[in-house]
């Protein structure tokens, strides 16, 4: 080990050289801090963001991708392009949900429907609600018998869990859910509110039915008779959770949007039904345009594979996971439709802050890159100024390797000093730069681009604010920056050390001492 005390005693001897090492070291290792610690802490932002946000993903056309395709087709090529539109339909959504991270789903149809032989919940509308739904005068025909307006809403899943359920939107008070069986084999049950139960007395086992047409088909059809109306058994009662705001008091006018009139349904239990219905519309039609060529050809008739659910939502179990989820299942989806984890508004936000991360990491680099040619070039001045002493080290029996180990051991004792008075200072430094930094990258942006505000669906996707995930920008000193710097210190120091060794290894002692007398 004397090559460690002969390293310790030539850093005390050069101790105008070792000072401006450490400092040199000290100046390299604020800069490095500043950079990490920036990058940190905007990569520790975008992170606490997304932990905050519901880990939900939407499958949903591309619309962008849509339009692009159009715009380089002929007219006709269009008209073709607009009969053969893209679908989402379940099997491919299906298709995604192979994961272990996959909480629940969503693949639902919503039916606004009519209440038979119970009361639906209804509540005094205010009469300063604004906002709302537009109901025209031909709404409701007047002159049929028993003029009926909607007054519950049917959401039909066609998974045996549910992204509400699983997030404890609705939280199941007695009964259970159903089940994939009830699902395959089209049973008609259902969950219902406790204030539906309430008002109506009605309890597990209890049969509750719903007309789920409007009341025109059996008009147009001129048959009265016509069963559109499914009865449903009660398995399951649950409690909506879901505060609905005060711009949103409109609902109380309407019963079909009010939380305690949703009805939960597996979506085969209803699809027959309106199969069979879309069918005898298909053959009033056929019977008035008999010449009409969609009409003449039996394959076009209604099928339930031609009935596609509209919401398709995935719930996962870890909000990092989100975006590893969407690009490893980008390829699975046909062309046009793409998985949607509420990004364009997450990244938006986050391009300040990817901007700040871009640059302190070129800045570290930078440093880095710069530091290693500077204190390689002393180092090799070094060691032709010490030819002699390293001539006599290596005459007397010392290995070329101890000769270049205490190099590195000079080097690196001087290092870890300056860097351990940065780690000091740098708390301090990379916090007001870090803050000055993004100060000015958001006067930048706000002085280019114009406020984005984001309405959320408060639902599924979480509604957050630029201020939102800048409120979790903090630049710190943290154990992992500090043991990177030392890292890289280290690095530093090996190749800069380990180029001038080169020069080493060639040295004959017989002639450094030779050519010195």
């Amino acid at each position: 080990m004397n090559f460690v005390k002969r390293a310790l005693k030539n850093v005390t001897r050069g101790k105008t050289k070792s000072l401006l090492l450490a400092i040199t070291f000290f100046l390299i290792g604020n800069l490095v801090i500043i950079g990490l610690g920036v990058s940190y802490a905007s990569e520790n932002a975008k992170k606490m963001t997304r932990m905050k946000m519901k880990p939900v993903i939407k499958y949903v056309m591309d619309y962008n991708e849509w339009q692009k395709y159009l715009r380089d087709l002929t007219p006709e090529e269009q008209e073709t392009a607009w009969q053969n539109y893209p679908q989402l339909k379940s099997s491919d959504f299906e298709a995604v949900l192979d994961n272990e991270h996959v909480e629940a789903a969503n693949d639902i149809m919503e039916i606004y429907g009519y209440s038979e032989g119970f009361d639906p919940i209804k509540k005094e509308a205010d009469p300063n609600a604004q906002g709302g739904v537009i109901i025209y005068d031909d709404a409701v025909d007047v002159d049929a018998p028993n003029p009926r307006e909607q007054d519950c809403r049917i959401l039909c899943n066609h998974m045996d869990n549910m992204v509400q359920i699983a997030d404890g939107t609705y939280v199941i008070t007695s009964g259970h859910f159903y089940t994939a069986d009830d699902i395959k084999n089209r049973r008609p049950v259902c969950l219902i509110t406790e204030e539906l139960a309430k008002q109506n007395n009605l309890t597990l086992g209890s049969h509750i039915t719903a007309d789920v047409a409007e009341p025109y088909i059996k008009q147009m059809l001129n048959d009265e008779t016509i069963n559109t109306s499914v009865e449903f058994e009660i398995i399951g009662i649950y409690k909506n959770t879901a505060e609905v705001p005060e711009s949103e008091s409109w609902r109380n006018q309407y019963p079909q949007y009010l939380n305690e009139n949703i009805i939960l349904a597996p979506d085969t239990a209803v699809k027959g039904l309106l199969v069979e219905l879309q069918n005898r519309m298909w053959d009033y039609y056929a019977s008035m345009w008999p010449e009409d060529e969609y009409y003449s050809n039996p394959e076009n008739r209604p099928s339930e594979e031609d009935m596609y659910n509209g919401e398709k939502i995935i719930l996962l179990d870890d909000p990092l996971y989100v975006e590893e989820f969407v690009e490893i299942n980008k390829d699975k989806l046909p062309r046009f439709t793409k998985l949607d984890a509420n990004d364009d508004m997450f990244n938006r936000f986050a391009k300040p802050l990817d901007t700040m991360s871009l640059f302190s990491n070129i800045i570290v680099w930078i440093v880095v890159i710069n530091a290693v040619v500077i204190i390689t070039l002393v180092t090799a001045l070094t060691m032709k100024n010490r030819e002699h002493e390293i001539g006599i080290l290596l005459s007397m029996g010392v290995s070329k390797m101890k000769v270049v180990g205490q190099l590195f051991l000079e080097l690196a004792i001087v290092a870890i000093i300056g860097f351990t008075l940065a780690v000091a200072s740098g708390s301090l430094v990379s916090k007001k730069v870090g803050q000055a930094v993004l100060d000015y990258q958001m006067e930048t942006r706000n002085s280019e681009e114009e406020d984005f505000y984001y309405y959320g669906e408060d639902d599924y996707f979480t509604t957050i604010t630029q201020e939102d995930m800048l409120s979790e920008y903090e630049v710190k000193v943290n154990p992992v920056i500090i043991g990177e710097i030392y890292a890289l210190g280290l690095g530093v120091v090996f190749i800069s050390t380990l180029i001038p060794s080169f020069m080493i290894m060639r040295f004959n002692p017989k002639k450094i001492l030779t050519d010195a007398n």
